[in-house]
């Protein structure tokens, strides 16, 4: 099959300067499949991602074209999977997103006993191991982002813990000395992205429901994973982000799900009752605890109670 018989199968085959516009295999781009044929707007860019400008869809061009050789029940002709082994090859060389989940090493661990017991007395996790730092994404040799992160960073590198989010397009990094973090991007993208484990996919599934906190220690605090260990642990990462956040995470998942925030004690509830309103055509419920003990979620003094 040729590339263009292939998008015109999909019902829409436009030929761009740097991108191929067709029908997005994730929405439809209409909720009436009568509507819009011949009309896209789903574009796959010649950078190796593409982006549907109805639903906000965005991923790989690879994926795409899977889902779409689904939906049409063809297979993706040889020259176009050639040209995505190329792009993705190039993303890879380009951010190494990938590289520091398979490279965390038991001599990370040995060699940064003061970021060791930093995540102990945070998390309140007796044995920090290296299941516990592959499974939430930490990052203690800061060295494969080098390009990335600023030099005062790199020169007080022993000083700071990083948290990769989901999709690698930050690093999230807290000094161990200071209450204070700062979030470096690893890709020239403007998509919001969230803090997570890599069994995020999993839990989803199994539970439709999705806990959000606001910081990375929020989601890390082992009295909080016991209580929610069914279900999908999320970080903000700001107290602007909840919206974004939940909005990501329909548009990565493409259904509806139920949302359990976090708030924080300096956070109004008013604020959150106003966030449920506006997130209503995302999810299927919405609910709000707080640690009634302790200053956050994140405190060793816990006990969630619902406030909303």
């Amino acid at each position: 099959m040729k590339i263009a018989e292939f998008f015109e199968a999909n019902n829409c085959y436009i030929q761009k300067t740097n991108a191929i516009v067709t029908r997005c295999p994730f929405c439809g781009d209409s909720q009436k499949p009568h509507h819009l044929v011949g009309y896209g707007q789903f574009y796959l860019y010649d950078d190796g991602f593409a982006k549907c400008y109805r639903c906000g869809k965005y991923v790989p061009n690879t994926l795409a074209l899977q889902r779409i050789s689904q939906k049409i029940s063809q297979p993706i002709p040889d020259e176009l999977q050639r040209i995505c082994d190329i792009q993705d090859s190039a993303i890879i060389e380009k951010f190494n997103n990938q590289a520091i989940i398979y490279s965390v090493l038991e001599s990370d661990i040995e060699e940064n006993p003061q970021k060791i017991d930093y995540l102990k007395t945070r998390t309140y996790y007796d044995d920090i191991d290296l299941a516990f730092l592959k499974q939430w994404s930490v990052v203690l040799n800061l060295e494969p982002y080098e390009q990335q992160i600023p030099k005062y960073i790199l020169d007080n590198r022993h000083d700071f813990i990083g948290f990769l989010t989901r999709h690698r397009f930050k690093l999230v990094l807290r000094n161990i000395n200071k209450k204070t973090y700062r979030h470096v991007s690893l890709t020239d993208t403007f998509q919001p992205d969230y803090y997570t484990s890599n069994n995020f996919e999993d839990k989803f599934l199994e539970s439709k429901t999705v806990v959000i906190g606001e910081g990375v220690f929020s989601i890390l605090n082992k009295n909080l994973q016991e209580v929610f260990s069914r279900y999908a642990l999320v970080a903000a990462l700001s107290k602007t982000s909840f919206y974004t956040t939940i909005k990501r995470i329909f548009i990565d998942q493409c259904i509806k799900f139920r949302v359990i925030i976090l708030k924080e004690k300096d956070v109004p509830l008013q604020d959150l009752k106003q966030l449920h309103t506006f997130v209503k055509n995302y999810i299927t419920s919405f609910e709000v605890y707080e640690n009634v003990l302790g200053k956050d979620t994140g405190d060793d003094r816990f006990f969630l109670q619902r406030v909303y």
